[in-house]
């Protein structure tokens, strides 16, 4: 009688490793992936924008569809020519931080991953 608890006992255990398992892997497939994405426009207007992340995206693709979906103008050669009607001229410029790191390459160089962060600030 004993052995017959205990034997149950082990197929239990099993059974709930094998679950604890199974739904570690699906939670780990479906959970999104995505980067955040902030927009500092000074003045303490600050957007903040969160989507998914695709193969292949790149900075370029990350402003460009935030500008589509905040409804705001983004132009850009490379870098930065302006957001929302602010332009990098008169001593005042964007500047875009992946990860708290300055970017320096063009911005369609530069792919981002899930879990970036990423901050475009005019000053």
């Amino acid at each position: 009688m004993e052995t017959l608890k205990g034997e149950k006992l082990w197929i239990f255990i099993f059974f709930l490793v094998l679950l604890i398992l199974f739904l570690a892997f699906f939670l780990q497939k479906t959970e999104k992936k995505e980067a955040v994405l902030q927009i500092d426009f000074g003045g303490n207007k600050i957007r903040t924008f969160q989507g998914e992340v695709v193969e292949g995206m790149t900075l370029f693709d990350a402003l460009f569809a935030s500008s589509k979906s905040g409804n705001f103008e983004f132009e850009a050669d490379g870098g930065i020519i302006s957001i929302g009607g602010l332009r990098s001229e008169g001593g005042k410029k964007w500047e875009c931080f992946l990860n708290q790191k300055k970017v320096e390459k063009k911005l369609n160089e530069v792919f981002i991953s899930p879990g970036d962060r990423i901050l475009c600030k005019y000053h």
